[in-house]
């Protein structure tokens, strides 16, 4: 409208008024289609003190952690450094390793079943964060380390004490005091004591150089383990070797901090030796899998009852359908086929059927994943599910007569599983290919 009224009153031309209002609708256009670039990007907005938290142990490796928590790593070297450093007057403290020995008074029955397993948080005033030790130890007695530490003489300093209990965590106590920057630091609490002592720095070279070692040996026979084994549950993943293995890298690190350069080798190598497992492990499944019976192909569970795999299926809409209630996020599973080739009628409730327990998929990993019926479809087209439409019904039944065939299907409860990715079922002793 505003270039039709320029035009027929005598005002501008109609190429005149086109060349100041066409660069306007150009950059309307050009902003229409590309509203992304000036999007700003979303950040988490953390405070400064978890930030320092979070840019602390990002040094750390996943598998460092203690039940989950980023924790300062351990070393069997803690005990002794600790007991043979002598008392110093420091004055100020800078980026220096210490120990504690931190023990819990018994008969508090912190945990049901055994000994506490005792962990400990220090902080410092003016420092931005808390620093997290657990020990993993069922013991009223451990040692626990933080490396780089730096204290100034008047500095107040807090030490809780936790027990790390699976189903949760009891708080100790607490404990803090201004140092007078001496070592050791003492700790006193109706429920704990602690005994602090700053290591000396050659003490601590020593102690590194025998880590290393220990670290660089364990590696090697884990790397000398990488060796498959298609009979075995874990596809014969050396997790005894692996286990030692990296305990001796967080044993370095304990000394040093996982930022120092040869101990990143370590874990580096480490990491690379998990890495050459799973290129290992795919090419030794590939190669079984070849030789294994094809989808279809019945193998003799115990005592006349036969398996064989019909069907590896990612389908929420059908294995809802046929549970017969939501499976939620947990739709793959194995359609087999139970075919009673003994004289007796084979009869039980799903679920509870004792010679089909044993059903695993193994994973890319070569580990496995245990695999529960949840349906069956019997021989004359009925179908029977686990579930039950209230708690208190009685399970539901089937029977097999000899000779019939039932179809069950199988998947995990508990975990996902990339059912896609997999290519063996175990079944018992036998391993069948799921595709």
């Amino acid at each position: 409208m505003r270039v039709a009224s320029l035009v027929h009153r005598g005002g501008p031309s109609y190429h005149d008024a086109m060349r100041w209002i066409l660069p306007f609708a150009l950059l309307l256009t050009a902003t229409a289609c590309c509203p992304c670039q000036d999007e700003p990007k979303e950040v988490a907005d953390y405070s400064p003190e978890e930030q320092a938290r979070r840019d602390w142990y990002a040094a750390y490796p996943d598998w460092a952690m203690i039940e989950g928590t980023a924790s300062e790593p351990r070393s069997p070297q803690h005990q002794p450094l600790h007991d043979a450093a002598q008392p110093e007057d420091l004055g100020d403290a800078v980026d220096r390793l210490l120990v504690c020995h931190v023990s819990v008074v018994p008969g508090k029955n912190w945990d049901t079943f055994g000994d506490p397993d005792p962990a400990a948080r220090l902080e410092v005033d003016g420092q931005p964060f808390a620093r997290f030790a657990a020990s993993g130890l069922d013991d009223n007695d451990v040692y626990l380390g933080w490396t780089g530490l730096s204290l100034t003489k008047g500095a107040t300093v807090r030490l809780t004490a936790t027990d790390m209990d699976v189903a949760r965590h009891d708080h100790i106590g607490t404990r803090e005091l201004v140092w007078d920057g001496r070592s050791p630091i003492q700790f006193r609490h109706k429920n704990f004591s602690a005994d602090c002592r700053f290591i000396a720095d050659d003490e601590v070279k020593a102690s590194f150089a025998l880590e290393i070692a220990d670290a660089e040996a364990r590696l090697d026979e884990m790397e000398a383990a990488l060796v498959p084994d298609p009979e075995d549950l874990a596809w014969g993943y050396p997790a005894k070797a692996t286990t030692a293995a990296r305990r001796a890298v967080s044993g370095a690190a304990a000394l040093s901090g996982w930022r120092q350069s040869e101990v990143k080798m370590l874990a580096a190598r480490y990491d690379g030796l998990e890495s050459k497992w799973e290129q290992v492990v795919e090419t030794s499944i590939r190669k079984d899998v070849a030789t294994l019976p094809k989808p279809g192909s019945f193998v003799a569970l115990d005592e006349g009852l036969s398996v064989s795999v019909v069907a590896a299926v990612c389908d929420p809409a059908l294995a809802n359908k046929l549970a017969g209630y939501d499976v939620r996020d947990k739709p793959c599973f194995a359609r087999l086929h139970v075919r009673n080739t003994g004289s007796e009628t084979f009869a039980g409730t799903l679920g509870d059927t004792k010679r089909l327990d044993g059903i695993f998929v193994v994973l890319p990993s070569g580990r496995v994943r245990s695999l529960q019926e949840f349906y069956a479809v019997l021989p004359d087209k009925r179908r029977v599910s686990v579930y039950r439409p209230k708690p208190d019904a009685p399970d539901p039944t089937f029977e097999l007569a000899p000779g019939a065939t039932m179809e069950i299907g199988v998947r995990s409860v508990h975990d996902k599983i990339p059912m896609d990715d997999c290519q063996i079922l175990r079944a018992g002793p036998h391993r069948l290919r799921l595709r």
